[in-house]
Order: structure tokens, then C-alpha cells, then sequence
């Protein structure tokens, strides 16, 4: 079991969540590091409408980041017995409008041969207000 930010990032989830918050200060980082870590032909569901395809997830993401002005995850993440991997979040933001909140989740990953994401599934455990 590894721990998110006091330990160095060991799967490809670890990856992807660490990233959510470093996309936030360097938005050049969707088109790289985070584009990197899927399949071109990945799935992504946060909110129950899912985004298919490499370019389809970078696209979201870049709208869906410009949301925020910062942001803090901590997480864990475990790789479940049929090699999917799992990692129970939570996280605080600021919006650029001012807002201040927090959410928190569960994201179940399945990973193919070549480590990369080729489904990622978002379940709230507390959503946004």
C-alpha cells in the first residue's frame, strides 16, 4: 500500500493523481506527462458522461483544470486482486472564482500490458457542493 505525496509515485494511478495537482500551476503538462499515462483508445468517467480517446481525455482535462487556481490531493493506493488498481482520495481546491471546498473519492483504474490507463473510473464519496 502506498501512501500519495509522502512516498514516490509507484503505479500509474499514483501518477495520474499526483498530477492533478501539478496540472493546475503547469498546464503544459496535459499534452505530456498526463497524456502519457493512457492508451490512445482509454475511457475516463469523473461524473458519470465518459471521455473516450487520448486526445477526447487531454481536452477534458484542459477544460476542467482551468476551473481551478489550486488544488491538494492526498491518497492511497492498492492493487485489488484482479489487477485493477484503486486509490481512495480526497482533495481541497480554490476556484479561480474564489471558492474554497473539498471532495473525495474512490478511482478504479484497469491497466494494460504497457502500464497505461485504459479505463478510469471516478466514484464520489463526498461531491462537489
Amino acid at each position: 500500500m502506498r501512501i500519495g505525496m509522502s512516498t514516490p509515485p509507484t503505479t500509474v494511478l499514483d501518477r495520474y493523481v499526483g498530477l492533478a495537482d501539478r496540472v493546475i500551476l503547469d498546464p503544459s503538462i496535459l499534452e505530456t506527462e498526463l497524456a502519457n499515462i493512457f492508451a490512445p483508445n482509454a475511457s475516463v468517467d469523473l461524473h458519470g458522461a465518459p471521455v473516450v480517446g487520448r486526445a477526447a481525455i487531454v481536452d477534458f482535462y484542459r477544460r476542467f483544470v482551468g476551473a481551478f487556481s489550486e488544488v491538494k490531493h492526498v491518497w492511497r493506493t492498492t492493487v485489488n486482486p484482479d489487477g485493477t488498481l484503486r486509490a481512495a482520495w480526497a482533495a481541497s481546491f480554490h476556484t479561480i472564482d474564489g471558492r474554497v471546498s473539498a471532495v473525495a473519492g474512490v478511482e478504479t483504474a484497469e491497466v494494460n500490458a504497457d502500464g497505461l490507463i485504459t479505463s478510469l473510473v471516478n466514484e464520489f464519496t463526498i461531491p462537489p457542493a
